[in-house]
Order: structure tokens, then C-alpha cells, then sequence
């Protein structure tokens, strides 16, 4: 396949596959219920494996054989159910039956995809920083073409036959991240190879991850290179070359190399240097150089994903000056990943969503890369890292003793696990803490940070490290990713809430009346948070909200322009971005001692505010939290 062409392809192919009833039945080789006769010719709107995600006029396969995933697929709108258990019967859903429902499923993936053969798929795989290379390949590629890709972490085989079907006629690019199941079934990933046969196949490391579920760095190492043994004719694996199994790995394909340490690698960058705003460097690509190329994210790891996505997209044909200036318009846009933010007074590097001992590492050397003001300390919270099998506690003491690499003014390790990074790290003198529980964890945090210093926070996702966030700042991070069976939905009254083992949520208020008074409680929990656009362009003028209250969420109150007062409690902690924009008739505020942080456009263009009252000093005010408010006025009248 020449490169020039994979550019200019656009996939004539209709999205969702283009199944029929009939049709689909027909391909995975099951008999129509008689239920589904009158509707044999009608279109299938998707197919999942993933009772979660549907949609109505959607397929359910019970790929996985659960029958717990078909009751939660009986109470969707979904189209029928396939399944290979006879014991189900067809009450609330019509069910087809197959031999197998996860062959039977693979085969209706593979349908999808041998139907857009102009469509350009790049795959991303490998042990750590799949998703933020994914995100990057995707918006260097969507800046030349109409590119989508895997939603979130859907990185299996479970969820590609519905985003590879919701691709329309105008898709010519679609990037998929591509990761091991957590539950040792590595056939997963070789099946997901098999069917999507990338154009493009980018491989990031091979680390320590799911040690516990495959045993070793060569079983993982096998699984995650199937992605470059399946790539199509004429395409391209692109390796680290500084990791040191990738660089010895030559699959049977086109195979370039990246690095930041070898200058023999067909992409290598050079001269790197951290700036205010990310990350500054040169690149010499296959005898072109480029210098000068910037991007707005940080840390050494980041500029291994600018050098794929370079590639990946040169590959395609596209000109490398183009290329650069999509890299300088890239910016991450995660929540618990990789976000370097203030709250409150205190720097923040959240990068908790999943942990790996090499993601860790670069964790710290991207915070240590981060200038901070004379006298600021450097504070690093690390949490458990799971997966790592048998050798985790020797894993854990390797990354105690790596901390003494790096410029930490203070350590505090929480997790059962981490206490062996905690005893490691003492032994290399890094002054070190380890919180037994997470108030004794949230103790440690407020009394070594002060104003202007940082803090690291990383560790797998099962330590909710963001929750500890939330309870100290105020913030609601914790609700994008909770445990699962947390965040039941409930209506009471005239809100619609989310419940949550932190407290409730208000997501939407149903009635437009012109004053509320906010209730303290739902299903029972104390409200902590009022949620995105709960009260959007509602008419009221004037709102109670109630003690205990936490958070008030990203434009909650947008555009309420009759909106004269709001009283908040003195157990605010966070005003979001935009939470009261376009409040046009507020003329006062008073903002009570407990609020820690009032965000980017919390209060702009509230045209008439013309007084806010601080009633204590640690509020970091955003310099845009006011902006367009040109006549108001900030008093301070602190209590003490």
C-alpha cells in the first residue's frame, strides 16, 4: 500500500456495517426468531459485547457468556439478544441463538471491518501511555483528515465492533488503543489483531504490567506485539527503540523506529528541554530535520508520542511541516491523567488513573522538570500499583529506591503494597511517610504542602487517590471514574441525582421556579455536589444552597440571567468553571471561608455583579473567574 494513497483514501462503506436483522442472523449463522420476522429487513444500529453501552435498535452479543451481562442487556432497548445459552428465554427481548456467542461475535467485528477497506487503522498497544499516544495519533491525523477514535479505555475486543461501526462514509482514519485483559485472557488481544489488521501498528513499551495475570515480560511481550504481526500488506509497525525488547523486535512488515536515544532511529529528537507550557526539541526524521517543534504537554514521555504521531502521519503522506504545527496544537484534556493544574493554592500533577513502575518514573521526572517558585517544595503521594504478580514487592521497593533519583522534598506512600516503596525509600534517605488509611493519608498531604508548592499524585486507579483530591479541595473527580455499582441514578422531588458512597449529585433540576431552596439530603445521602448544568438557563432568581454542600460543578448555573442571589454555605470548597456565566442580575456575592478555589470563568460576564465579599484568605481566584465583570468590586472581611 503506497503511503500517498492511504492519505487520500475516503472508505464508501456505510457505518454500523451495514447489517440487516436478516443480514446480520445470516452472516453469524442463527435461525430469526419468529418475534423478529416483521422486522427481518430493518437496519441494526450497532453491535456491542458490553451491556453498559446500548443503545436502542443495538445487538447484544453475550460474548463473554454471562449471564449477568444478558440481564443488564434485557433491561436496555436494544434490538435481540445473541447468545449461546439455551436456558434463556425469550420473554422481554427476542433471542438468537448461536454455537459459540463470542465467535459468532468476532465474525460480525470482522464484517465491519473487511467493509471499510479504504479506511485507515492505526493501532496503539503496549504496556503504559496507550491512551495519550492514541490521543495525540488521532488529533495529528484529525488535523489532515476526518479521523475518530476508541472512546475512553475501550481497549479490547469487546468494544471495536460498535466504534468501527458507528464510522460514517466520511471517516478515513480511525485509531484504536489496544491493551491486555486484566483476566489473563491474552487470546483477546490476538483476536483484536486478527480482526482490525492495522495499516499502522505503534508500539509504546513492555513493561511490568499484568505480571500478575501473564506471568512474565516475554508473555506479555507476545501478546502485545500481535498487533504488529497482524499489520496489513503494505503497512507499518513503529517501535521504541529504547526499550529494550522493542528494539531487538522485527516483525514481518515495514518496521521504523523511534527514540530520544538513539540517533540511528528513523524519527529521533534531540536537544529537549522543558518549557512553561510542555515540552521544546529538535527531530531529524529519515534525513529531514526539523527544529524548533513544540508541544503543549509534559515530560519525556510525551515526546516519544509527538515522534509516533510524527511518523505515523508522515507515513500517510503527509508534509512534516503540516505535521508539526498539528503537534503544537495538541493539549491533553484528561481529568486523572497527566492534568497539571492549580487548586486551591497548591500545584497539582494528577496522573492516577493506572501506574506502572515506568509510568511512575516519568511521573517524576516530568515533575522535577516543572519550575516552581523560590522555596517550593516538591511533594510526591504514591499509591499501590496493581497487576505486578509475584514480584510486586521487590517492584515496589525498586520505585522507593527510585525516588531518590529525583528532587522530592517529601514522600508519602499509601496502599499495603507501598509501604515497601515507603521502607525502601527511608534506606536511600528520602524523607518518607506512610499513611496506614486514607484520613491518615489526607493528614500527611495538608501538613507538608503550603502555598506554591506541588504535589505528584499517582497510583492504580483501585487507590482512588483522585477521592482524596476531592475530599481536600472540593473538586469531583472521583464521580468521572467511581467504584463500580457506585453513581445509582434516583429522581426525588424535582431532581435527578446520582448517589455515591461521597455523597449525592444533583444532575438536573426538573421545575423552573423562580426561588429554591436546595435540600440537604437525597435517597437519605447529604448532597455534596450540584453537577454539570444542573440548573442551566432555569428563571430563578434566587437559590439556597444547602450546608454540607462540597462542589459546584463546570456550568452548573450557566446562563440563570435572572439570577440576583445565591447564598453558599461555609462548607463550599470548589466553585467549578463557568458555574455561574452569564449570571447576568447577580450584584453580590459573599464567598464563605471554606471555598478554596473559584475556577476559569466561574463568574464571567455577570454584567451587573458589582461587590464580592471574601470572608477568608485561602481562595485561589482563577484570573479569568471574574473576567467581563467590569465593575465589581473584591472585599475583604476575613474571620478569624
Amino acid at each position: 500500500m503506497e503511503s500517498s494513497k492511504l492519505a487520500k483514501n475516503v472508505s464508501k462503506s456505510l457505518s454500523a456495517g451495514g447489517f440487516t436483522v436478516e443480514g446480520l442472523c445470516s452472516l453469524i449463522g442463527a435461525e430469526i426468531p419468529c418475534s423478529l420476522l416483521a422486522s427481518r429487513t430493518d437496519r441494526v444500529n450497532g453491535i456491542d459485547a458490553r451491556p453498559g453501552q446500548l443503545r436502542q435498535s443495538d445487538v447484544f452479543f453475550d460474548a463473554q457468556n454471562s449471564l449477568e451481562d444478558v440481564r443488564r442487556a434485557l433491561e436496555t432497548e436494544c434490538l435481540f439478544i445473541v447468545t449461546q445459552n439455551h436456558e434463556i428465554e425469550e420473554v422481554e427481548k427476542p433471542i438468537v441463538l448461536v454455537d459459540d456467542a463470542f465467535e459468532a461475535y468476532v465474525s460480525a467485528c470482522q464484517k465491519i471491518v473487511e467493509d471499510r477497506k479504504d479506511l485507515v487503522r492505526v493501532a496503539v498497544g503496549g504496556s503504559s501511555g496507550k491512551t495519550s499516544m492514541k490521543d495525540m495519533v488521532a488529533f495529528v491525523l484529525g488535523e489532515h483528515c476526518f479521523t475518530q477514535k476508541s472512546f475512553s479505555n475501550s481497549n479490547n475486543i469487546f468494544g471495536v465492533g460498535k466504534q468501527m461501526g458507528r464510522l460514517t462514509k466520511a471517516h478515513k482514519c480511525y485509531v484504536q488503543e489496544v491493551g491486555l485483559a486484566s483476566d489473563g485472557r491474552g487470546e483477546l488481544t490476538e483476536r483484536l489483531a486478527e480482526v482490525f489488521q492495522p495499516d499502522v501498528a505503534i508500539l509504546t513499551n513492555i513493561g511490568d504490567n499484568h505480571k500478575e495475570q501473564y506471568g512474565s515480560k516475554a508473555s506479555i511481550f507476545h501478546f502485545k506485539s500481535q498487533i504488529a504481526e497482524h499489520v496489513r500488506a503494505g503497512g507499518l509497525a513503529l517501535l521504541n527503540k529504547d526499550d529494550a525488547l522493542l528494539s531487538a523486535y522485527k516483525p514481518d512488515c515495514q518496521t521504523w523506529y523511534y527514540s530520544i536515544l538513539d540517533q540511528n532511529s528513523d524519527v529521533y529528537a534531540y536537544n529537549i528541554e522543558s518549557t512553561e507550557d510542555g515540552m521544546a526539541f529538535d527531530m531529524q526524521f529519515r534525513g529531514e530535520t526539523f527544529e524548533g517543534v513544540r508541544i503543549k504537554v509534559r515530560g519525556e514521555h510525551n515526546v516519544y508520542n509527538a515522534l509516533a504521531s510524527f511518523a505515523t502521519a508522515r507515513f500517510l503522506g503527509y508534509s512534516g511541516n503540516s505535521i508539526v504545527e498539528a503537534l503544537g496544537k495538541f493539549e491533553l484534556s484528561y481529568q486523572t491523567r497527566q492534568n497539571y493544574r492549580q487548586i486551591g493554592k497548591i500545584n497539582h500533577y494528577i496522573d492516577c488513573f493506572n501506574s506502572s513502575p515506568e509510568s511512575v518514573k516519568n511521573a517524576l521526572k516530568t515533575v522535577a522538570g516543572i519550575r516552581l517558585q523560590d522555596g517550593a517544595k516538591r511533594v510526591a503521594v504514591l499509591g499501590d500499583i496493581a497487576e505486578l504478580g509475584e514480584e510486586s514487592p521487590l517492584l515496589h521497593e525498586a520505585v522507593g529506591r527510585m525516588v531518590g533519583d529525583f528532587p522530592i522534598d517529601t514522600l508519602i506512600c499509601y496502599g499495603s503494597l507501598s509501604e515497601k516503596t515507603f521502607q525502601a525509600a527511608c534506606e536511600v534517605g528520602v524523607k518518607a511517610c506512610y499513611a496506614g488509611d486514607r484520613d491518615e493519608l489526607e493528614k500527611l498531604v495538608l501538613d507538608a504542602v503550603a502555598p506554591g508548592d506541588m504535589i505528584l499524585w499517582k497510583a492504580s486507579h483501585s487507590m482512588h487517590l483522585e477521592l482524596s483530591i476531592d475530599n481536600i479541595w472540593g473538586t469531583d473527580f472521583y464521580t468521572l471514574y467511581p467504584e463500580e455499582g457506585d453513581g445509582k441514578s434516583i429522581v426525588e422531588g424535582d431532581y435527578q441525582c446520582r448517589m455515591y458512597g461521597n455523597g449525592a449529585k444533583i444532575t438536573k433540576y426538573e421545575r423552573d421556579s423562580d426561588a429554591v431552596e436546595v435540600p440537604e439530603r437525597f435517597g437519605g445521602i447529604p448532597l455534596r455536589t450540584i453537577g454539570y448544568r444542573a440548573f442551566r438557563k432555569k428563571r430563578l432568581k434566587q437559590v439556597v444552597l444547602p450546608f454540607g454542600l462540597v462542589s459546584i460543578g463546570r456550568e452548573s448555573f450557566l446562563s440563570c440571567s435572572g439570577l440576583e442571589e445565591v447564598q453558599l454555605p461555609e462548607t463550599v470548597k470548589y466553585i467549578g468553571p463557568g458555574a455561574f456565566k452569564l449570571c447576568s442580575s447577580l450584584r453580590r456575592l459573599v464567598v464563605p471561608q471554606s471555598c478554596l478555589h473559584i475556577d476559569e470563568d466561574a463568574f464571567s460576564k455577570c454584567g451587573r455583579l458589582e461587590e464580592v465579599v471574601f470572608l477568608g484568605n485561602d481562595t485561589h481566584v482563577d484570573d479569568q473567574a471574574f473576567s467581563e465583570c467590569s465593575d465589581v468590586s473584591f472585599v475583604h472581611k476575613l474571620r478569624y
